[in-house]
């Protein structure tokens, strides 16, 4: 593929996660202070676990993590 890194497939999407957050820029919006960080963080399964959701909390980020164990999507179409 195009574009792609040959390293991309080779890690785990969540050990990804803390760098993705710190890497994040400041955001632009109203006057004062910049923001520096997301406030909340959606994630599929793959990052439900507790050590994940404790990692995030530590930069003050509210993590929302599908659950496992839990039904797939809205339920629409069964």
């Amino acid at each position: 593929m195009a574009g792609r890194p040959a390293w991309a497939g080779r890690f785990n999407d969540v050990t990804r996660l803390i760098p993705l957050i710190q890497a994040v820029p400041p955001v632009r919006g109203r006057r004062g202070r910049l923001l520096e960080r997301p406030r909340y963080l959606y994630a599929d399964r793959g990052c439900d676990r507790e050590v994940y959701r404790d990692e995030v909390r530590r930069f003050q980020v509210t993590p929302y993590f599908g659950r496992r164990g839990t039904g797939h999507g809205s339920g629409l179409g069964v």
